[in-house]
């Protein structure tokens, strides 16, 4: 199961499984985005499993909020995400 949840304004958690399989039931990136200004707290250390389409997720996410005018802060981030930053050399995106 995969939830976007609002924790306080401009402050959301991504909880459970940040893959291919749960990314098809989470709305839309620029819906997700639509109600947040200036800078936006992302904690991803809810992430239970993370694969390819979830750094695809997050790549797009942090896209559409430059698109908007907003800055997306991550922080949190699980031991296999970060095995995924290294292997893919994202580590400066997030």
């Amino acid at each position: 199961m995969l939830e976007w949840l609002e924790l306080e304004s401009n402050q959301v958690a991504i909880k459970g499984q940040l893959d291919q399989w749960q990314l098809g039931k989470l709305m839309p990136v620029a819906p997700l985005l639509s109600n947040y200004h200036e800078l936006l707290t992302v904690d991803l250390s809810a992430i239970d499993k993370i694969d390819s389409a979830g750094i695809a997720f997050l790549l797009e996410l942090k896209q559409q909020a430059q698109k908007i005018g907003l800055k997306i802060d991550f922080h949190g981030s699980p031991s296999a995400l970060n095995k995924l930053k290294s292997l893919y050399n994202l580590e400066q995106l997030f």
